[in-house]
């Protein structure tokens, strides 16, 4: 039914969560981590089962499809649909319940993984399968395509681990599977209840077909096509419709509760890299590496671990498996159990001793617990890390699921590389080495023609001789679009019959999940860029238009930039760093950078209404973009959003002309150096009653901010008095001193000078203090442009006299050395000036390293321990470990913090108010009170950190040199 027809307010009206009809909405769902977009007519976010009902029963009258929703991670596009999205992680995210002596949990579908297990962890037990998409995976999710993860040769699938679901059908009947032996089952047959006809119906199904499926099915570790009719010919295993529903990918009922079969943390794990000459060396080897009872046997090839070597949100992780030298063609991650650490890294020595992996060019081991999480989170990131290599053509979910037997996997994987090198195309190989299933990732462009024609003749030759050897297609990413049409071919017409008859069975009327397992489309249909070549050439002749004043350089142009979101959803986690704060305060999916990347991508290429940067729909999802550069670092897709927003920004500022606010925002550098020749006359007025009022009405300041006010000495008189009193030396440095050190918080600028005085530098400063951050911010970027002549003027006479420039805020290298060169027009100029430009941290501790000097803190009775908060651009640009390694040089016990974002981004917290204290409450707030009342020392190394933390709890913090030089007084 059109969504006009529909009374979609109505339906919103009976529920007490809400349903969303908006383009933006709509838009953000339309892709999930799959090549393929689908439009939804609404979005639905139900709070409870009676929610689920009704919306379910609202659909059924109104025949329109259903899609159930987690995280939105599936690969094959199981997740996508033209009916009613149904996304369960926004509300229906709860820990029920946790048994520990039955070692059960009850858990609502959207609760991820990583959440759920994090509270588990208090019991010391775990919900064991491992996906490599925990972070932001949902069990519902995991239910829906029965995920499996590293370990599964020990731990098994979701299946492996459900103990009962309760179960939403379409006909509106309330399922709860359990487990039955096999008289109990065949009791069950004529039965008047739900459950038993149910039974009745599935094991005629089962008779009729039992021979086909006995002999069609292969028995290997992870079958992921169809439905699991292979477990219910076998008379001796105990029987549960969870079976089918887990891996099912929502086609027959929604799950709306779990009970969650746990086990125990692993007392202890050591890991074996393994080095090898080739992809097939490792393969070859792999007979003999299972027979030590590993628990897991991870590859990686050469190109996962050169992307994992250059990429920022992997460099430092990889160098525990890279540890030094040229990238290996592969690696197996070769991990143990034991009971204690001993036992583990004895079963691991044993495999070294034994000279079994054949072909081995080297191994070495991983005892400490951080080294194991780094390699494995390298892992874990292999997807996007594979998508993000530089050029027109990505890596695309097509064959990488195949199951093949481990005895014939070598000559699969010779088969699919001499394929691929016949044709042209690049690949990349990683993933589950133990069980058979390689994630192989071949690179296409499908914006061309002639790459979406080989896309079809990969898939059919790969298939082919995944058959010939005995393996299943769909090994653990499910049917979907991208394989559902294999499904007939793969187990022959009689069990494919039997598959539509379970469907039939469980959804007559085909309402959940349509065409996905059963009828699927073509595997070239539904693509992103258009199905047509019409639609393709349309695509990029829309798109072509739409001019940019960043030229990225990494992604080519304005369309590479937006593209490079391949829809891995990792800006939906919760647990480690910063991205996406807003996503982590709101759970709405317009507000991850993935969503807002989705409404680019339509805007650009004129699917919005109105198209174009402009759109408003694209702008309320820009809205509460932080700019906080954290996906630039921690997407493995390095998307970086806070670049995109500020490019829509200035054609939004074009057509419809600047907000008062992003006007007040623009100039502040400017108003806070006016406002430092009469200090005390801008701090009266900004304490004068009405003065916020009047903010908050003409500029959109919240009067519950306080403007930070200029110090009553600058750091230029300050400078103007002491500038003789350094020394004289040929170590120089050129201190870009912005206008928050300058103006605000001279006491910061005034300890970076002496501290490098006491380590030997002959300081300048430069006369620019306005990086012109706040420009890009809010999208004044032809401004920015003609400012930066000027200053990289300046900034240029210093690189070409081979003198340094140190920043002291974050924020203000980055712009710097990452987005004013990529602004200006001459490439040269900023290239030069950006490779001249350190965050001050980054440029001493390198320093300090090399031994050219000493830190001892000034107080050295001060026994306070620190913690470090770095600035987002920090972590996103430059290192934050070198703060750290500062303050510990100089005595401190410093402990670097994962606290998230602070929830200020600079002008952001003083217009999102209440979106910027639900971020800050998080794990900022919490912390900075902690160390409250512990003493202990905070370091914050941006101003809007050390501004949030006073702003919202009264808190001192402070910058690292403030302790060295002894200006942070007790």
């Amino acid at each position: 039914m059109a969504k006009s027809q529909v009374d979609w307010q109505r339906l919103a009206s009976q529920i007490e969560g809400s349903v969303d009809t908006s383009f933006g909405a709509r838009g953000a769902y339309a892709t999930d981590a799959s090549v393929y977009q689908q439009m939804p007519t609404a979005v639905a976010f139900p709070k409870n089962k009676t929610d689920l009902e009704t919306l379910v029963g609202f659909c059924r009258e109104q025949r329109i499809p259903i899609v159930g929703r987690g995280g939105g991670t599936s690969l094959s596009g199981q997740a996508i649909g033209s009916g009613l999205i149904v996304d369960f992680s926004r509300h229906l995210n709860s820990l029920i319940r946790v048994d520990p002596s039955s070692l059960t949990a009850v858990v609502e579908p959207g609760i991820v993984l990583d959440d759920l297990n994090a509270l588990l962890a208090r019991h010391g037990l775990l919900f064991a399968p491992d996906p490599a998409s925990a972070s932001r995976a949902t069990i519902g999710g995991m239910i829906g395509n029965n995920a499996c993860g590293t370990r599964s040769i020990v731990f098994g699938r979701t299946s492996d681990s459900i103990e009962s679901l309760q179960c939403l059908l379409p006909d509106g009947n309330w399922l709860t599977t359990q487990w039955y032996e096999a008289r109990a089952w065949d009791a069950l047959v004529g039965g008047s209840d739900v459950n038993s006809r149910l039974v009745s119906k599935l094991s005629a199904i089962v008779e009729k077909y039992r021979a086909s499926i006995e002999a069609k099915i292969p028995n290997l570790p992870r079958i992921a096509a169809g439905y699991s009719l292979q477990y219910f010919v076998d008379r001796n295993r105990p029987k549960s419709f969870s079976d089918l529903i887990v891996g099912g990918e929502g086609t027959l009922a929604l799950a709306a509760e779990a009970t969650l079969r746990l086990r125990p943390i692993p007392a202890a794990t050591a890991m074996v890299v393994s080095s090898f000459s080739s992809v097939n060396d490792a393969l070859c080897a792999l007979p003999e590496i299972l027979r030590h009872q590993p628990s897991a046997v991870e590859l990686l090839d050469d190109i996962l671990l050169s992307e994992a070597v250059r990429n920022a949100s992997t460099r430092e992780m990889s160098r525990v498996i890279v540890t030094g030298g040229p990238v290996p063609a592969a690696v197996l991650l070769v991990e143990f159990f034991g009971e204690t650490v001993l036992e583990a890294v004895d079963r691991a020595q044993k495999y070294l001793n034994s000279g079994s992996a054949a072909g081995c060019a080297g191994h070495h081991m991983l005892q400490n617990p951080e080294e194991q999480k780094q390699a494995w989170e390298v892992r874990r990131l292999g997807l996007g890390l594979i998508s993000n290599i530089p050029g027109k053509a990505k890596s695309i979910a097509l064959i990488e699921d195949a199951c093949i037997p481990i005895d014939r996997l070598p000559e699969y994987n010779r088969f699919v590389y001499e394929f691929c090198e016949k044709i042209g195309m690049g690949i990349s190989t990683y993933a589950h080495a133990s069980v058979g299933v390689l994630h192989y990732k071949v690179m296409f462009d499908l914006h061309e023609q002639a790459d979406r024609r080989k896309m079809r003749e990969i898939a059919e030759a790969c298939f082919e001789k995944c058959c010939e050897v005995g393996g299943v297609f769909s090994g653990e990413h499910g049917d979907g679009i991208v394989r559902g049409e294999f499904l007939r071919r793969q187990f022959g017409p009689q069990v494919y019959q039997a598959f539509v008859e379970v469907k039939q069975l469980f959804d007559p009327d085909n309402l959940f999940n349509p065409n996905r397992k059963i009828d699927a489309p073509p595997l070239d249909h539904l693509l992103r860029y258009g199905d047509s070549e019409t639609d393709r050439v349309a695509y990029l002749q829309t798109a072509a238009q739409v001019s940019s004043r960043f030229r990225y350089g990494e992604q080519g142009n304005l369309t590479g930039a937006i593209e490079q979101c391949n829809g891995v959803g990792a800006c939906r986690k919760n647990l480690k760093g910063a991205m996406c704060p807003s996503y982590r305060a709101t759970r709405d999916e317009r507000d991850s950078t993935r969503g807002r990347a989705n409404l680019l991508r339509l805007a650009i290429s004129g699917q919005l209404d109105p198209p174009g940067l402009a759109n408003p729909d694209l702008h309320a999802a820009l809205d509460l973009c932080l700019s906080c550069k954290a996906c630039k670092s921690e997407c493995p897709n390095a998307v970086d959003m806070a670049r995109l927003k500020s490019e829509a920004l200035q054609v939004k500022w074009e057509q419809q002309g600047a907000s008062a606010n992003a006007k007040f925002i623009a100039a502040m550098p400017q108003r806070l150096a006016l406002a430092a020749r009469m200090p005390w006359a801008a701090r009266l007025a900004m304490g004068l009653p009405f003065a916020r009022e009047i903010l908050q009405k003409r500029y959109g300041i919240d009067r519950r901010r306080q403007l930070p006010r200029p110090a009553k000495v600058s750091f230029d008189q300050w400078w103007k008095l002491n500038r003789t009193n350094g020394p004289s030396s040929d170590r120089k440095i050129a201190l870009f001193v912005d206008t928050w050190n300058r103006f605000l918080e001279p006491d910061i600028a005034i300890a970076v000078v002496e501290l490098l005085w006491s380590c030997g530098f002959e300081v300048t400063i430069t006369q620019a203090y306005d990086a012109l951050r706040t420009r890009m911010s809010v999208g004044f970027l032809d401004e920015a442009r003609s400012r930066s002549a000027a200053l990289f003027a300046e900034l240029a006479t210093y690189a070409n006299a081979g003198i340094p420039v140190l920043c002291i805020e974050p924020s203000e290298a980055s712009a710097l050395t990452d987005d004013l060169p990529d602004l200006i027009k001459d490439e040269s100029l900023g290239r030069l000036v950006a490779a001249n430009v350190h965050l001050i941290d980054d440029f001493l501790a390198e320093a300090l390293g090399q031994g050219h000097f000493k830190l001892t803190k000034r107080n050295a009775d001060d026994k306070r321990a620190v913690i470090v908060h770095p600035h987002c651009h920090q972590r996103a640009l430059f290192r934050a470990a070198a703060t750290q390694e500062l303050l510990a040089a100089a005595g401190y016990v410093a402990t670097l913090t994962d606290l998230g974002c602070c929830g200020m981004a600079g002008g952001f917290g003083y217009s999102h108010y209440d979106v910027s204290l639900k971020i800050s409450e998080q794990k900022f707030l919490p912390a900075i009170r902690q160390a409250q009342q512990s003493k202990t020392l905070v370091v914050a190394t941006g101003t809007s950190c050390r501004e949030q933390a006073h702003d919202l709890a009264s808190a001192q913090t402070y910058h690292w040199a403030q302790l060295i030089v002894g200006s942070a007084q007790r």
